[in-house]
């Protein structure tokens, strides 16, 4: 870097209230010294006993009036002044020496930095690990890279995230409404050189009914996952329209992932009329597959749209309720 890298934490809360303290807490007691890091909560909430802790802590917050994780990112991001960016999302929390991590990185000239995850429960208790091993020159990018990249999860979870701040467009961030992670990384294949993707369990990730599209039942379910779908394919859109050659065909997988989720989805569910699909799209998909092809929910996505309004809802029916069933048992 030009400059030793000097990280913005930014904590953005949607309401839930119940671990932010816990998330802040976890980006406060870090190895890094506190003069190398600053911490900025952004959220559409006061809370006299949140905003208590966090003015004792010396921890800067705002109010956001934006619905999307990327708004409250861009109001975060106003306030900062750190040369590399760390989101933390207000139900995650950091291990103590990931911001040492993220410095160390930096200092060696790295655009992009993804890091390994410890998954765990709502109450904490761990239910898996993954952690990937890839460096990545833009420059030498291929499909083949790209492919490996998706298949990584080189961008899942943006409290996994680190990225210089030059190479974010604000202004298309302040328009991504629920996929920052998918984003953050469509901006480093646009503008980044060095993406690294390390195994090191730096991040703790919480899994459980808020973050993921499960409801309390198959028909809720199935609503909140049309909505989060429609909410998907439009960020989704925005990074295809916006970016270069190897950022769109990293955003397309996305995009016609998500339209193919949705085509799948009974009628009587949506809201809208499901987006065409079109012959590129399908041989797109069909490209994808080669390198999936022992993902056999990725095949079923080209037969479930095909197929009768009856017996869609019971697949998904079927699907849900065993979604579900596993839910109650982690």
């Amino acid at each position: 870097m030009d400059s030793e890298p000097y990280i913005s934490v930014l904590v953005t809360a949607h309401y839930r209230k119940k671990y932010l303290l816990e998330a802040v807490r976890s980006a406060l007691d870090q190895t890094l010294p506190r003069n190398k890091y600053e911490v900025i909560v952004v959220k559409n909430f006061s809370d006299d006993t949140i905003d208590g802790k966090l003015k004792e802590w010396g921890v800067t917050s705002v109010l956001s009036s934006k619905e999307g994780v990327g708004g409250k990112l861009y109001d975060g991001l106003r306030l900062s002044v750190g040369n590399v960016v760390a989101p933390l999302e207000d139900d995650d929390r950091f291990v103590f020496t990931r911001l040492q991590r993220v410095h160390e990185q930096f200092s060696l000239g790295v655009d992009y930095f993804h890091n390994g995850r410890i998954n765990v429960n709502e109450e904490g208790k761990e239910i898996g690990r993954e952690g990937h091993d890839l460096l990545i020159k833009t420059s030498e990018m291929n499909e083949r890279k790209i492919r490996k990249i998706i298949v990584n999860g080189m961008w899942y979870n943006a409290s996994s995230i680190a990225l210089k701040r030059t190479i974010i467009d604000q202004e298309l961030l302040r328009k991504v409404s629920i996929t920052p992670d998918v984003f953050l990384l469509h901006q480093a294949l646009c503008r980044g050189e060095v993406i690294v993707d390390s195994p090191e369990l730096l991040t703790i990730y919480r899994i459980h009914s808020n973050n993921t599209r499960l409801a309390n039942s198959v028909k809720e379910t199935l609503i909140k996952f049309s909505d989060a779908t429609q909410k998907n394919m439009s960020d989704e859109l925005l990074m295809v329209e916006n970016g270069n050659q190897t950022s769109r065909f990293f955003a397309k997988y996305f995009l016609i992932r998500e339209k193919l989720i949705f085509n799948s989805l009974p009628r009587t569910y949506l809201s809208s009329v499901p987006p065409q699909l079109t012959f590129s799209d399908l041989l797109l998909w069909l490209s994808y597959l080669f390198w999936r092809f022992r993902a056999p929910n990725y095949w079923a996505l080209l037969i479930l749209p095909l197929l009768p309004e009856r017996i869609k809802i019971t697949i998904w029916r079927k699907k849900i309720e065993m979604e579900l069933k596993r839910a109650l048992t982690i």
